[in-house]
């Protein structure tokens, strides 16, 4: 039977080349904070000790992006409403919940001086920092010939300047 198919002959064509992808934050900057440490997570796939970093970084973007919401009027209180600390201390409680539940926790110094600066930053900046966003959380993607650069932009807000321009 495969004697039939002995002359069949299929036109070859090169694979596509893939391009690796990188992130700007989880590899670009890793890489150039410590090359070593780079490899030896992300290349190799070593799993950190502590999940601090994890914790630390979730919990600070996920509660300011439910303060601007809170600003923003999407959860259940007046447009232009600053949050007050009890309301910082809610949201806080909310992503802690979640990240216990994916087995993310922090040292109990890490959580204090997390919640300690998201109550200080919304006093001080939230006032002149949440009128002035536009978006929150954008997705980026370049094309850098080689390799694709993508990333998460956290804040869009409108420029000081009121030349329409944006800041990042």
């Amino acid at each position: 039977m495969w004697q039939h198919f002995q002359s069949l002959k299929l036109p070859y064509t090169t694979p596509a080349q893939s391009r690796r992808r990188y992130s700007v934050t989880a590899d670009i900057l890793a890489y150039q904070q410590c090359s070593i440490q780079y490899g030896a997570f992300a290349a190799r796939r070593y799993e950190p000790a502590l999940v601090v970093q994890l914790f630390y970084g979730t919990i600070i973007h996920q509660v300011l992006d439910r303060a601007h919401a809170h600003f923003r009027g999407e959860l259940g209180v007046p447009q232009g409403t600053l949050p007050a600390d009890g309301d910082i201390e809610n949201y806080f409680a909310e992503v802690e919940n979640a990240l216990v539940a994916r087995r993310i926790r922090a040292v109990q110094n890490a959580r204090d001086q997390a919640l300690k600066i998201l109550k200080r930053f919304n006093s001080l900046e939230g006032p002149q920092l949440y009128p002035r966003i536009i978006d929150t959380e954008c997705r980026l993607q370049a094309d850098q010939g080689q390799y694709i650069l993508h990333g998460n932009v956290d804040v869009l807000a409108d420029s000081n300047g009121g030349d329409n321009g944006v800041e990042i």
